[in-house]
């Protein structure tokens, strides 16, 4: 049987924008501060918990969900992956990620209610327990215990950890490895993968020891690491969601590892996993477009009021801004965490204009939330200019007086 899903197939913002969805969708809210991002994240799962909607959200207005699968798939994908346990009258439903407890018999719940199962099918990663989340678990037995924890993933699959390690290392430069010498307490190690020598696997308790003494816990590293392997211990060891909410990826990063975990999150997602991502980093949305041009959804929001403003920008634009390196290179995607844009010929232009408005006398009592773009000269002033201007970003064009000399510039500018 093939699994069934659980995703979005509409959903609408309290500006009336609606945006239609394909399962594989990759959904970035990109935008200023306070502009409603991370509470879109939070008012999806809720619309997600329940198959009536919800009035009491203030940027989601309406979230239509597709269920794909028989309830034949669902009533036998819903039992492969959760744990039952009948105390008097309630049943207690135990899975990957949460549980619910019920006085309704789960063949009656199935597949109408599917909705109460959301934590099979969604999760929301969210920054507060980024750092955390990667933290030692309790061990389970593996034989008969339902995982509760990507980690518990890991000690089951050695391919899981060998696959999760090997994005780790292209961040690091050195492996995720399950310490399988713990009991109580199932613990990440990083350090250099060592090879068992004879007579010894990954068990042997020789083995186990060398590797103790040439690595140390996860959980004593920086915070950027922790926060990183959190990140790809949820988002690749999971087989069953369909639904990732996920929060600032970059929180915590430095803009290399935030830029390999933007193309990591694009590439290595399930293929009928729907993604909604919410980001201040251009580093993160670089790898996402070096990775994910063909599903990727850029969306802009701003705040008017109590409104939420919503812009896509066109996929063939994205695809432009993946394939040329100029656009690439110019900051131009920059410009969408900004609340206005100026675009000026070159990079020296840029830091002539930002140093006036940088003095005090001229920005006033705050600074203001702007962004120079440099276009590498006329020619391309007035596309850069375009596709901001396709996100409502407010933009200005700040020009040399010789583009008088070319009218067709001129013209476009």
């Amino acid at each position: 049987m093939n699994s069934p899903t659980l995703n979005f197939e509409k959903v609408t913002f309290s500006d009336g924008t609606s945006l239609d969805l394909a399962t594989s969708d990759v959904v970035v809210f990109v935008g200023p501060n306070n502009s409603g991002k991370s509470l879109a994240l939070a008012e999806l799962e809720i619309h997600l918990a329940t198959s009536d909607g919800t009035d009491g959200t203030k940027v989601i207005k309406a979230a239509n969900t597709r269920q794909e699968g028989s309830p034949e798939e669902y009533k036998q994908f819903v039992k492969e992956n959760i744990q039952l346990v009948h105390q008097g009258n309630r049943w207690f439903y135990t899975s990957f990620g949460g549980g619910i407890n019920s006085s309704t018999v789960l063949e009656q719940l199935l597949p109408t209610y599917i909705h109460s199962f959301k934590s099979l099918f969604c999760k929301r990663i969210s920054t507060e327990t980024r750092i955390l989340d990667s933290n030692p678990v309790d061990a389970i037995d593996i034989l008969n215990d339902t995982p509760e924890h990507p980690i518990h993933m890991i000690f089951r699959s050695a391919d899981i950890e060998l696959r999760i390690s090997k994005h780790f290392r292209r961040a690091f430069a050195e492996d995720l490895i399950a310490d399988r010498a713990s009991s109580s307490k199932w613990n990440l190690l990083v350090g250099q993968r060592l090879t068992p020598l004879d007579k010894e696997d990954r068990i042997t308790p020789s083995y186990l020891s060398r590797v103790r003494d040439a690595t140390v816990q996860l959980s004593q590293q920086g915070d950027g690491m922790r926060s990183f392997a959190s990140v790809i211990l949820h988002l690749l060891a999971p087989t069953t969601f369909t639904l990732l909410l996920l929060d600032e990826p970059e929180a915590f990063l430095h803009p290399p590892q935030a830029r390999i975990l933007g193309e990591i999150i694009a590439t290595e997602k399930q293929h009928n996993a729907q993604l909604f991502l919410a980001t201040h980093s251009v580093d993160v949305l670089e790898g996402l477009t070096n990775g994910y041009p063909e599903h990727l959804r850029i969306v802009r929001m701003q705040r008017d009021g109590n409104v939420n403003r919503i812009k896509e920008l066109d996929k063939e634009i994205v695809k432009k801004i993946s394939y040329d390196p100029v656009m690439r290179y110019t900051s131009v995607l920059s410009g969408l965490f900004h609340e206005r844009v100026f675009v000026c010929e070159s990079d020296a232009d840029c830091m002539f204009y930002k140093s006036i408005l940088d003095l005090p006398n001229v920005h006033g009592e705050s600074h203001l939330d702007v962004h120079f773009v440099h276009a590498n000269g006329k020619h391309r002033m007035a596309a850069i200019a375009e596709i901001l201007a396709s996100l409502d970003v407010p933009v200005d064009i700040i020009t040399d007086i010789d583009v008088l000399d070319n009218i067709s510039v001129l013209e476009a500018v």
